[in-house]
């Protein structure tokens, strides 16, 4: 029969221990007085110091330790715990939110201004095969300094543009309102011309792929409307929107489908009836200009970089310290066409043909006004149609002249040298535009004139007495030219004399 073994009684234990304990330090205390250990001693002194050991672990380090854990370490890795766990359920509430809004909208981000989102826009219209785009002006749509036109014509080359901007005539951009929100009239006036003549250039580029029309709306939104996203700012500040106002992104699908109730297909709505609100209402010059009305054809000839205008015999026989250069041209004949006109006058003055241009905008002016451009049906298209409302007017020669036509055209010849003038022109006038545009508002002679390095001169008939020191003035389509030239030089005249 075994024997039950059973756990010794405390009071035992603890007298062992201290027995031991005891031993040991006698031990301890002959040493340091200098008695040699025997080896009983040094066992004495292994054993203590193993209970010692023992006991400083037990009930020592194991308490601290349960002390730093419950006291400072289990507290903070709860509050870490709580704190995660709200932020993993805030972030799927978030994300189930977005979600939500996603489905009943389409609205897939917000971005906190336009520049936040300048780029993914324009990559997103470099992309797309469609896009629309809805603006008031557009210079200052962009973060930076470069006009949104200019990016426009850089970046999309192969995909389809159209482009509502604000009209010169619409009523939100009048000087009045321009005066009621501490804003500078004449800065709108420049930006929407800038916009138009850009406009004009992209529609003339080789891609042929935007199209522009104007539109009277107010300031409510702008709108990027591509294949799958649309970008909606709306106007909440009156200065500085771009930088103030959030950016909306719409998304056409939800989860790679078509999403019938996103946002997107409202503005591609609206853009679109807008679109067809603006048409353009287009007639025809034989509607406009009365049947046997006077009317004279002049052109607007390029030679490369070089407009080229004539100086009639009759101006040059004038005293006076200006002398008047204008277009080529002259009266239209019963039963001529307005080309025909400038090809005969073109040849008869300057013994060389045109290739006439039809322009991608035609400018109306009267006497005293300039309108909104002239939309014709007919083909080449004029650069202006100018119709004298008063009885004398600077830009007429001859008084029974009602009307004046003029036309883009690039003359045909191998060089400026094989120029001649001929008829009744006793000199031409080969210029830049932008020394066209200094004419307007310096002293420019026709002495300066031939001695500048851009290439500009003054053509002088045989057998013509031509005073260069008088001044060189722009008149009819000349002025018209000329008031349109952006100088592009940052330099005086004066610095360009040779």
């Amino acid at each position: 029969m075994k024997e039950s073994r059973e756990p010794l009684p405390a009071k035992l234990t603890v007298e062992i221990l201290g027995a031991i304990l005891s031993t040991g330090l006698f031990a301890f205390l002959r040493y340091l007085l200098g008695n040699r250990l025997d080896s009983l001693d040094e066992i004495a002194l292994l054993l203590a110091g193993g209970v010692l050991s023992f006991l400083l672990f037990h009930w020592g380090f194991i308490p601290l330790v349960r002390h730093v854990i419950e006291r400072i370490l289990e507290p903070r890795l709860r509050e870490k715990v709580i704190r995660e766990e709200s932020a993993r359920i805030a972030a799927e509430a978030k994300a189930e939110a977005r979600r939500e809004l996603a489905t009943m909208t389409g609205i897939e981000e917000i971005f906190l201004n336009f520049r936040h989102c300048e780029k993914e826009i324009l990559e997103a219209l470099t992309t797309s095969s469609a896009a629309r785009v809805f603006l008031q002006i557009g210079r200052t749509v962009l973060a930076g300094n470069t006009s949104f036109y200019d990016l426009l014509g850089d970046t999309v080359k192969t995909g389809h543009v159209k482009l509502l901007h604000a009209a010169d005539s619409s009523p939100y951009l009048s000087e009045r309102v321009a005066y009621q929100r501490g804003s500078r009239f004449h800065v709108w006036q420049a930006d929407l011309d800038h916009a138009v003549k850009k406009v004009e250039a992209l529609g003339a580029s080789p891609q042929k792929n935007i199209d522009a029309r104007q539109h009277k709306e107010g300031y409510v939104w702008r709108l990027f409307v591509t294949d799958n996203y649309a970008y909606v700012q709306p106007y909440l500040f009156e200065r500085d929107n771009s930088e103030q106002a959030p950016v909306l992104k719409i998304s056409r699908l939800h989860e790679n489908q078509e999403n019938p109730k996103s946002l997107y297909h409202a503005f591609t709505t609206y853009f679109d009836q807008k679109w067809e609100e603006n048409t353009p209402h287009t007639d025809r010059l034989e509607r406009i200009i009365p049947e046997g009305a006077t009317c004279a054809v002049a052109g607007v000839i390029r030679y490369h970089q070089f407009y080229i205008f004539a100086i009639p015999k009759r101006y040059i026989a004038r005293s006076g310290r200006d002398l008047p250069f204008h277009g080529i041209g002259g009266k239209r004949r019963p039963r001529e066409s307005y080309a025909e006109t400038l090809q005969r006058e073109a040849a008869e003055e300057l013994g060389a043909q045109l290739e006439i241009d039809s322009a991608s905008r035609t400018r109306f002016f009267t006497t005293n006004a300039q309108f909104s451009s002239l939309p014709l049906a007919d083909l080449p298209k004029p650069w202006c149609v100018y119709k004298r409302s008063r009885e004398t007017d600077p830009n007429f020669e001859h008084i029974e002249v009602l009307w004046l036509l003029a036309y883009e055209a690039k003359i045909k010849i191998d060089s400026l040298e094989s120029l001649h003038p001929a008829a009744e022109i006793g000199a031409l006038v080969v210029v830049t535009g932008d020394l066209l545009r200094k004419t307007t508002h310096e002293t420019v002679t026709y002495e300066s004139l031939g001695q500048l390095r851009d290439g500009s001169r003054v053509i002088i008939a045989q057998g013509v007495t031509f005073d260069r020191s008088r001044r060189a003035v722009p008149t009819g389509v000349a002025a018209l030219v000329a008031a349109e030239q952006t100088p592009r030089l940052l330099y005086s005249y004066s610095d360009i004399l040779c």
